[in-house]
């Protein structure tokens, strides 16, 4: 069974995968963004390219390994919207989830660290979870804001 904790520090953590919720205007003003940008660069370059390219779409979630020396393998891109404008949409938010989902199980990811949207995604986000554990093998879940 998975379970939930919030994470009031989850750069303290050491997830096997982190979970970067984003649109696809690659511009990452918030600062979860910007400490991404910060501890890793070459994700963030990678993420801003697509952007510009235009070669991000929403409801997309790609993996991008991370080189780390502790614990977090994988930065898990979700394109949740396509504006930061944009008021997220649950069926674009669990079309994500699920994709995220089918390839933590082929991974085998045990543990991510996950972005709180708001009090009512957030409960949906969980339900997507629980309802789709045939599909995956994740056993905690690190909320951060």
């Amino acid at each position: 069974m998975t379970s939930f904790e919030h994470a009031p520090d989850v750069f303290s953590l050491y997830p096997e995968v982190f979970v970067h919720a984003v649109s696809c205007m690659g511009l990452g003003h918030d600062s979860t963004s910007k400490k991404i940008k910060k501890i890793w660069p070459l994700y963030f370059a990678e993420y801003t390219r697509l952007c510009l390219r235009n070669q991000l779409t929403v409801d997309t979630c790609r993996f991008f390994p991370i080189a780390a020396l502790f614990g977090t393998r994988f930065i898990a891109l979700l394109a949740v919207r396509g504006h930061w404008k944009d008021v997220l949409a649950p069926q674009s938010v669990e079309s994500c989830v699920k994709l995220f989902l089918e390839e933590c199980g082929r991974r085998g990811v045990k543990s991510v660290a996950f972005p709180s949207f708001n009090p009512i995604l957030d409960g949906y986000v969980k339900d997507i979870f629980l309802k789709n554990q045939s599909i995956h093998n994740i056993k905690t879940v690190f909320i951060y804001n």
